[in-house]
């Protein structure tokens, strides 16, 4: 489903972004991505394949020539005031894809479908690995606080960061 190559940072990648829902072969590769790296938080009710799923409509799969190099989920977040907000989750470049500003490329593709189909007017985001936050931040997200995910054996601290869209 994803291409295995070695790749000169000279090419020029041309991507799309499909609704998982409008091709469902992508799926299995989601589901496998987000169990490769998340699998370890023990907190998460649902499998990854069920939540995948269940919000298939506002899961996003980043294609190079049909085949899948990352995604991106944007949930419904519960609304700030009058602000529509959108919490942006599983965000991933496969690790052959990455170093090419393919994952600033992702990012502002969930910006531009969080206001164009959603009409969000915020999208939050929590990172795992406070290295991340430097790369949000240098696509427009604002540091809001550090959390924790709480499972039931350890404490994963995390950042939530804000991206204002209006």
């Amino acid at each position: 489903m994803y291409l295995d190559t070695f790749f000169s940072s000279k090419i020029n990648f041309s991507t799309d972004v499909v609704r998982l829902s409008e091709n469902m072969a992508y799926h299995q590769q989601a589901t496998e991505w987000a169990d490769s790296v998340w699998g370890y938080l023990e907190n998460f009710q649902m499998s990854y394949s069920d939540d995948i799923l269940a919000h298939a409509d506002r899961f996003y799969i980043m294609r190079y020539q049909g085949n899948m190099i990352g995604m991106f989920c944007l949930y419904e977040h519960d609304p700030l005031g009058a602000q529509v907000v959108d919490k942006l989750d599983y965000v991933y470049i496969h690790p052959n894809f990455r170093n090419f500003g393919l994952g600033k490329n992702l990012i502002e593709q969930a910006k531009m479908v969080a206001r164009r189909d959603h009409h969000a007017d915020t999208i939050l985001l929590e990172t795992l690995d406070a290295k991340l936050n430097k790369f949000y931040e240098k696509l427009g997200a604002r540091f809001v606080c550090d959390s924790r995910t709480l499972d039931t054996t350890n404490v994963v601290e995390t950042s939530l960061l804000r991206m204002d869209l209006v």
